[in-house]
């Protein structure tokens, strides 16, 4: 009976990683427009990050703001990669960009408010994924 339990427990423990990975994978394609390896995707994530810090894309984050901690998900460790204004320690550069909402990106000197998928990043930064 046991062992019963431990199989069903494990094939159970496997389908649920296998669902997860597929979900994923999925949302992955769908913000890129094309099927990926997690490597292709690490990758790319890094050198979009990259691309918009070279470019001079900001965004403005409050710590204590779920979404700004959200936002910054997307990006998973590439994040390190981003120039990112902590308005609680930088308090004069949201004013002087009047960052008022959070999370805030500056790209190509406009601001734009709220969380932005990696489809809308794309879009509004021209930099390539």
């Amino acid at each position: 009976m046991k062992r019963q339990v431990i199989v069903i427990l494990t094939v159970l423990f496997i389908l649920a990683l296998t669902s997860v990975f597929y979900i994923t994978s999925k949302k992955i394609s769908s913000l890129t427009g094309k099927g990926v390896s997690e490597k292709e995707v690490k990758s790319n994530l890094d050198d979009f990050a990259k691309c918009l810090t070279k470019k001079g894309d900001v965004l403005y984050i409050k710590e204590e703001c779920q979404e700004c901690v959200f936002q910054k998900r997307y990006f998973g460790s590439s994040v390190e990669y981003l120039n990112i204004v902590e308005c609680a320690e930088q308090k004069e550069a949201c004013e002087e960009k009047q960052a008022a909402e959070m999370p805030a990106w500056e790209i190509n000197g406009k601001i734009y408010y709220g969380i932005k998928s990696l489809k809308e990043l794309i879009e509004i930064s021209e930099c390539k994924f």
